[in-house]
């Protein structure tokens, strides 16, 4: 960013991933420097569980989370991405600290849902699209 700073002429294209991590890792450049001046995508975020969980309602999963946030693995995108900051604001929400969760970051929202298909984690969190066929099936 600050290679192109004061220039009129300069376009970034960044998604949320990128977003997060600057403010996960603490970058040197900041949101501060950018002005953002279109969205050109998006999706809902989804908060999933196997069919045999025993998590039934989001509060049956609320519940878990107060009572022991380790022991509610949550399976998501990368550390940082939309999916993180979902699940921390989801926590921050009902009173849970978010450096008491336990995220589990895979590389995309396939491999979460194969972490949470074989009852790796308790749940998953991901673009709805991810998880779309198995919510049908």
């Amino acid at each position: 960013i600050s290679q192109w700073n004061g220039k009129g002429n300069s376009l970034m294209v960044a998604g949320m991933v990128m977003v997060g991590a600057i403010i996960a890792n603490k970058a040197a450049n900041n949101l501060t420097q950018v002005t953002p001046i279109a969205r050109l995508t998006g999706e809902f975020e989804a908060l999933v569980v196997p069919a045999e969980s025993p998590f039934k309602t989001a509060a049956d999963f609320v519940a878990a989370l107060k009572a022991d946030p380790t022991k509610v693995p949550v399976a998501g995108g990368s550390a940082g991405g939309s999916d993180h900051i979902l699940f921390g604001l989801i926590a921050k929400t009902v009173g849970v600290p978010a450096t008491n969760l336990s995220y589990v970051p895979f590389a995309g929202g396939g491999e979460a849902l194969s972490a949470l298909l074989g009852n790796q984690v308790a749940a998953g969190i991901s673009g709805f699209g991810e998880f779309s066929e198995q919510v049908k099936a």
